[in-house]
């Protein structure tokens, strides 16, 4: 069973766990694929050999998105003209943020998406979760004795 982790969710093929930083609770996330949202650009998206959260749920963030993609195109396009529309072609929207997001991994595109004012999230995997410096300064992760161990 893999496991993900972002700082604002925790999925584990199945229900979310919300975690530290706070989230529109719009987003359901998980490793098994897209969750059910109320709007199409608040979800988990692929992006690069990764995933990432998007949060997106107004109308500036949804400009902001597309022009940090470099994809201001869309916003021109009339499948994607309101909240309606974009939710009618939702795996039309789905496909051309992806194709976007595939030349680069999470981290860099949390970081290009936070500057755009774009709320996301990487998420993450346990291995990499466990070495984060905030954990690792927090200590938060803690060994302990395996009791049924013999």
């Amino acid at each position: 069973m893999e496991m993900c982790v972002t700082l604002a969710t925790i999925a584990v093929e199945g229900p979310v766990v919300p975690a530290a930083r706070s989230v529109p609770k719009a987003i359901n996330v998980s490793c098994a694929g897209p969750g059910p949202s109320r709007k199409p650009t608040a979800s988990r998206f692929r992006a690069g050999d990764g995933y990432i959260v998007l949060a997106v749920l107004t109308e500036k963030q949804f400009v902001n998105l597309m022009k940090a993609l470099g994809r201001p195109d869309v916003l021109a396009d009339p499948r994607f003209k309101d909240w309606p529309s974009r939710t009618e072609n939702e795996p039309a929207l789905r496909e051309i943020i992806e194709a976007a997001m595939a030349i680069d991994d999470p981290r860099t595109w949390e970081t290009r998406l936070t500057a755009a004012d774009v709320p996301c999230g990487s998420i993450w995997k346990v291995h990499e979760i466990v070495r984060h410096p905030q954990l690792e300064h927090r200590d938060v992760l803690q060994t302990i004795d395996d009791a049924l161990q013999t």
